[in-house]
């Protein structure tokens, strides 16, 4: 939607997309991708519309479409995901190690308790 008088004034007078509005893309990313998406924003709102994307194939075509592994940048990115995931899952394993331990060390516990109770004379009630 159309948001107030500048808005509208903004697409009469379309001269494209602004340096300011460039800048708010993909704020937290790589910054090859983030150039790589503002060229193409660029180029889909370029004020001459010859120079904008004649077909869906170019759009698709373009490099911030391509495989992840293509686009500089996104190995890093995968690469900390991924390490940041074997890491956590490291950090689960040797949780659940302890407390297979803890539980054993209590079955342990419990058992010598249960022997020790079935060895003692127990008073007869009067």
């Amino acid at each position: 939607t159309i948001d107030g008088e500048d808005e509208k004034q903004n697409l009469v007078n379309w001269n494209g997309v602004r340096t300011e509005d460039l800048n708010k893309i993909l704020p937290g990313c790589d910054e090859s991708i983030r150039k790589t998406a503002k060229a193409f924003f660029e180029k889909c709102l370029h004020k001459d519309a010859k120079e904008r994307f004649q077909s869906m194939n170019e759009v698709l075509g373009y490099p911030l479409f391509n495989r992840a592994n293509d686009v500089k940048g996104l190995d890093n990115m995968t690469n900390l995901v991924k390490n940041g995931f074997d890491k956590t899952h490291k950090g689960i394993a040797s949780v659940k190690e302890e407390v297979v331990k803890v539980k054993e060390g209590v079955d342990k516990g419990n058992t010598m308790l249960l022997k020790l109770l079935l060895d003692q004379d127990v008073p007869s009630l009067p």
